[in-house]
C-alpha cells in the first residue's frame, strides 16, 4: 500500500465517521435499522474510468459520494446501455452507482457533481434514476431545443 493510498483511506475513514455520527436507529424485536435515504442511480462508461491512469474520476467519485452521502454501491459487469445518437445506435458498457440521498439540496449537488464528471469524460448526457423516473442530465448549460 503506498503513502497515497494510506493517506486517502485515513481521509475516507474519518469522512464515514463524521457522515455516519448523527444516524437515527429505530429498534425492532431483534435487530436495529436506520433510514439512508431514498435511491438515485447513474451509470458512467467502464471504459473511460478505467482507462484513467491517474484514477482522477474514480478519486473524485470515491471522494464525494463518500462525503456527501456515506457510501455508495459501484456495480461492475456486463452492463450495456443502448440508445439512438442521432439516426445510429449507439451503446458502451457502463459502471452502475446506487446512493442513498435524504434531502433535495443533496440531490442538486449530486446532479451538479454528475455533470462535471460527464464534461470531464467528454459525455454528452448521464442517465439518472430518482424516484421511479429516468433522466439525461447533460453536461454544460447549452439550450437542447
Amino acid at each position: 500500500m503506498t503513502v497515497k493510498s494510506k493517506n486517502k483511506n485515513a481521509e475516507i475513514a474519518k469522512i464515514i465517521r463524521a457522515n455516519t455520527e448523527d444516524r437515527k436507529y429505530i429498534s425492532e424485536n431483534n435487530y436495529q435499522k436506520t433510514y439512508l435515504g431514498k435511491p438515485i442511480v447513474f451509470y458512467l462508461p467502464s471504459i473511460k474510468i478505467e482507462t484513467d491512469k491517474d484514477r482522477v474520476v474514480e478519486d473524485k467519485l470515491d471522494m464525494f459520494l463518500l462525503k456527501e452521502f456515506g457510501g455508495y454501491t459501484a456495480e461492475k459487469g456486463f452492463i450495456l446501455g443502448y440508445w439512438m445518437d442521432g439516426k445510429s445506435v449507439d451503446h458502451t458498457n457502463h459502471i452502475k452507482y446506487t446512493v442513498a440521498v435524504k434531502d433535495n439540496e443533496k440531490i442538486k449537488k449530486l446532479e451538479s457533481f454528475i455533470a462535471d464528471i460527464g464534461k470531464y469524460l467528454s459525455e454528452k448526457a448521464v442517465y439518472f434514476e430518482m424516484d421511479k423516473s429516468s433522466w439525461l442530465i447533460y453536461p454544460g448549460n447549452e439550450k437542447k431545443n
